[in-house]
């Protein structure tokens, strides 16, 4: 890796990994507060509110930083760039805000409460000002880790502070929405003012260009996050909020592993290699070597370690209340690993050389063909099956999209 990818990397896995010291005081505090079951509704509240806010990112991490990284010495397209994603958000916003609140009270249970739908609502609201690409795109990963780190600071204080009881587990919503917001906003500011980034007017063609030039990076990572959401949807049908609650906290252990280690080098590489296969076919390729084997390496004993330790990990971050999850986890153990190599050859892959279109048709084909499965082996199966089709899911992913992108490597001789 070079110099530049690998103090990038430093720097945001270290801040991740402090980030992630703060979730070893917050998951156990609240998992142990507010009981298996409600932590079982905070995390399915969090995770709709996920899927709807990532309509207003609109897979922009990708493709706008992409196109920064590219032009980052013409600051006339840096500031048009800026200026019409943050304008695109705002046309989205007016759509994605009122259907998400017409969509919520519709359906609104005990597993939504109006309360936690406003939360929700601030939670998607956040993405307006997510201006994380930015930095991304001109390689100043620290910020983005900085950024990081306060929410997580944010949202553990405001839940020590008002989460006391089992009653008080909307809060836990409030937070992560409140801590999102506040950052997401100071980063915007600071970003305008560091940047010097000058207003221009809002230009409803320049505005749809964007977004066009978005659609299928955005069909894909909506497909991935489309797919957490409703299968959760289905297990919530399904399965007691206990059983909930046992599947969420098994999946949050590979959210953990996922957001530390494999973000953290994503994040680096992904505008490093955008700018050196414009410039330079065997750097890229080199690079990305290296990217694939350390990170697989770092994955595999990851997945050993989650194996062989299990029980004492549940015991760590949930407590003795939550015994059963640590079976789960035998199911969970190389998620991260899949989920890595599926990263490589296609965020890393085929995002790189611009094949967004097959990577949203490899997600889209598959992500439907296991929801389907869902249907089929939830019922009978129960949590098991879910996880079961989980990895089948995350395994065909890693593979398909390691075909495709050899073939198209070779192919069109990039």
């Amino acid at each position: 890796m070079s110099l530049t990818v690998f103090k990038n990397t430093f720097h945001y896995g270290a801040l991740q990994l402090l980030s992630y010291i703060m979730p070893l005081i917050l998951v156990p505090y609240v998992s142990r507060t507010v009981g298996i079951e409600r932590y079982g509704i905070t995390e399915f509240s969090l995770e709709i509110a996920l899927f709807f806010g990532a309509v207003l990112l609109f897979g922009y991490d990708f493709t706008m930083s992409r196109k920064l990284s590219q032009n980052r010495d013409d600051l006339q397209i840096v500031n048009k760039l800026f200026w019409n994603v943050f304008y695109s958000r705002l046309v989205m916003s007016s759509i994605v805000l009122p259907a998400f609140l017409s969509i919520g009270l519709f359906f609104l249970s005990e597993l939504f409460t109006f309360e936690i739908l406003l939360y929700c609502t601030l939670f998607v609201s956040s993405r307006i000002f997510s201006s994380w690409w930015f930095y991304q795109g001109l390689e100043k990963i620290k910020w983005i880790a900085w950024g990081n780190f306060t929410s997580k600071l944010i949202l553990l204080s405001i839940v020590l502070l008002t989460v006391t009881d089992q009653e008080d587990y909307p809060l836990v919503v409030f937070g992560y929405a409140a801590s999102q917001l506040i950052v997401n906003f100071l980063a915007w500011l600071i970003l305008i003012r560091m940047e010097k980034l000058r207003a221009i007017g809002l230009v409803i063609r320049d505005v749809f260009k964007v977004i066009s030039s978005s659609v299928y990076v955005f069909l894909n990572e909506f497909s991935v996050i489309g797919f957490a959401a409703i299968n959760l949807l289905i297990v919530k049908e399904y399965l007691t909020p206990k059983e909930l609650g046992i599947y969420v906290s098994a999946m949050k252990i590979v959210v953990i592993s996922h957001n530390l280690i494999i973000q953290s080098l994503s994040k680096s590489l992904f505008p490093n290699l955008a700018f050196a296969l414009k410039h330079n076919r065997e750097t890229f390729l080199s690079q990305w070597k290296k990217f694939r084997f350390y990170l697989g390496g770092i994955l595999l004993a990851l997945g050993m370690g989650i194996l062989l330790l299990r029980n004492q990990i549940v015991l760590l971050l949930f407590g003795p209340d939550y015994e059963e999850v640590g079976s789960y986890l035998v199911y969970t153990a190389f998620l991260p690993f899949f989920k890595g190599m599926t990263n490589i050859h296609g965020w890393q892959g085929l995002y790189v050389i611009e094949k967004e279109k097959t990577m949203a048709g490899i997600t889209l084909i598959i992500g439907i063909v296991a929801l389907a499965l869902v249907f089929w082996v939830i019922p009978e199966y129960g949590v098991t099956g879910v996880l079961a089709v989980r990895n089948l899911h995350e395994f065909v992913l890693m593979i398909t999209t390691a075909l495709f992108f050899n073939k198209l490597w070779k192919k069109e001789g990039f």
